[in-house]
Parts: structure tokens; C-alpha cells; sequence
């Protein structure tokens, strides 16, 4: 894994990118999210988005697997259920949204994205209804790039831009193979 670039996108954007080989490195760059999360106690929205395969499930498996209680969950795209929950601490709360594009989610999902004390994870984010985007969150986007992956992380609030400051990204540099 290696960080390409790390640049201010503008006054209220940083932008954070990084080469991923395998699938591996993936779910190291989600290790290394999730315990950026647990060191700080703040644990931002993440909204993925991403072409199928790019690798949304696999980090989400990453970030899962490093909380408190993530070795007894089985990660899953809940793409038929539309959410999975997981025994983790927090409890990590799993929306894939690819079958909802132009239809919405029912009233308690939408209660459950936005309340700003879950840990929320969401794929193919580009499909919540207008309105409905978490303000404390990070938007990963992930893209197929020859035979790795390219992971951006792009946050616009100022709090999360402070717990993700250059020597965390330096510390998710460790989880490189």
C-alpha cells in the first residue's frame, strides 16, 4: 500500500489517497481506519462508493474485523436486506444501498443512518436520498486500477480532518505490506 497523495481539495476538503495491491492491503487500510477510530472514541460515517469489485465489502471487512467483537462477525455485502448489524463496540450498523437507487429507505434505516451515536458504514453511498447524508462522515471512494485499487478518503468536516491529521495517515502507512 502506498499513499499517493494527500492535498486539500478545497478550503473545506482533504483528500487522502492511497494504491492498494491486493485485497490484503484493503483490509489493511481498513484496519488501520478503524483503530484510528478506537484511539480517537469518534467513529465518522463512512460512505463508500465504487464500482462492483472495487472492494467497498472488503474494507468494510477490514474495519469490522478490528473493532472490539469484530472476530465474531461474518462480514457481508447485506445487499438483499439492505443492512447488517454487527457485535462489535460499537455496534457497526452495514447499508448497502445498490438496490434502492431512486426508491429510498424506510423510516427506521433512515433513523438509524442519522443518528450521530452509530457506527455507520455505507455502500454505494450515491444512492441515499437527498438529504439523508451523515454530516460527521468520510466519503470513501474506491476504483479499479489495473490489478490494485485505488482508495480515496475525502472528509470535509473539520473535527474528522483534526483526528485524521498527517501522522495518522503516517500510521496507516504501517499497515502496508
Amino acid at each position: 500500500m502506498a499513499l499517493i497523495q494527500a492535498s486539500g481539495l478545497e478550503n473545506t476538503e482533504t483528500k487522502f489517497s492511497f494504491y492498494l495491491n491486493d485485497e490484503e492491503q484493503t483490509i489493511r487500510l481498513g484496519h488501520g481506519l478503524a483503530n484510528t477510530f478506537i484511539r480517537r472514541g469518534k467513529y465518522p460515517a463512512l460512505l463508500f462508493t465504487g464500482p462492483l469489485g472495487a472492494g467497498k465489502t472488503t474494507m468494510i471487512r477490514g474495519i469490522v474485523m478490528a473493532l472490539p467483537g469484530g472476530q465474531d462477525a461474518e462480514v457481508s455485502s447485506p445487499s438483499f436486506n439492505i443492512l447488517n448489524i454487527y457485535p462489535t463496540k460499537p455496534e457497526a450498523f452495514h447499508f448497502d444501498l445498490f438496490r434502492l437507487d431512486g426508491i429510498g429507505l424506510d423510516p427506521e434505516s433512515e433513523d438509524v443512518l442519522m443518528d450521530g451515536d452509530k457506527f455507520i458504514l455505507t455502500e454505494w453511498s450515491e444512492f441515499l436520498p437527498k438529504g439523508l447524508c451523515p454530516e460527521n462522515s468520510i466519503q470513501v471512494n474506491l476504483y479499479i486500477h489495473g490489478s490494485g485499487r485505488i482508495a480515496e478518503l475525502i472528509i470535509k468536516d473539520r473535527s474528522i480532518k483534526d483526528m485524521i491529521n498527517s501522522d495518522e495517515i503516517n500510521l496507516l502507512k504501517d499497515y502496508a505490506i
